[in-house]
């Protein structure tokens, strides 16, 4: 199959899928401790935190059947060249009309942090519609993010350096503009000619 060769030949294997589904289950254990006593609103940032969303609800529904989570959306226009640290992305699409936001804690879910530009931004934004609190979630933290914002996540699956990744809402679009997104892995490109990749961006 093309696709199989194309991964075997550019990546491998970071995280399995039954290390990626461990982690996760672990992430709400400590998400549903930690709101045990309030009603959190999740946000998700589409399209990368939708995998991770997706199966971070189905764990704290199946952990905690009475804690009814609620997820929504918000879409941000990302900078599409990452190193321009002067581009700041802008929210296009708020919360469904309906979602109330006002004196509740939010948590904010993202497939990977490292220039925290994006969640940085959103975060803010729920703020100013009247969030008590925003955590952030996220999948992967990249070395970079202690480097490059002073944004933190407060649940992290993952630490990795800046290696670019794939899988579980990170892509790849050099192959075609979904590719590898749906696994249920996270995979990391391999070392070209012996020599270790450079540093990118997700």
């Amino acid at each position: 199959m093309r696709y199989n060769n194309l991964i075997t030949e550019r990546y491998r294997t970071l995280y399995d899928r039954a290390t990626v589904e461990q982690r996760i289950g672990e992430l709400a254990t400590d998400i549903i401790g930690h709101h045990s006593d309030d009603n959190p609103l999740f946000v998700a940032l589409p399209r990368g935190a939708m995998p991770f969303a997706s199966q971070l609800m189905f764990n704290i529904t199946e952990q905690a059947p009475d804690f009814h989570p609620e997820l929504d959306v918000m879409i941000s226009a990302r900078n599409h060249n990452v190193f321009d640290a002067g581009q700041r992305p802008e929210v296009i699409t708020s919360l469904t009309p309906t979602t109330r936001v006002l004196d509740r804690p939010v948590v904010l879910i993202d497939d990977v942090l490292d220039l925290g530009k994006t969640p940085e931004a959103v975060r803010d934004h729920l703020r100013k519609l009247g969030a008590r609190s925003v955590e952030l979630a996220v999948l992967v933290q990249k070395d970079i993010a202690r480097r490059a914002s002073g944004i933190r996540a407060d649940y992290v699956g993952f630490h990795t350096s800046t290696q670019w990744l794939a899988g579980m809402g990170m892509k790849d679009s050099s192959d075609t503009p979904e590719a590898y997104r749906w696994r249920q892995d996270i995979l990391e490109l391999k070392p070209y000619n012996g020599e270790p990749q450079p540093a990118l961006i997700s």
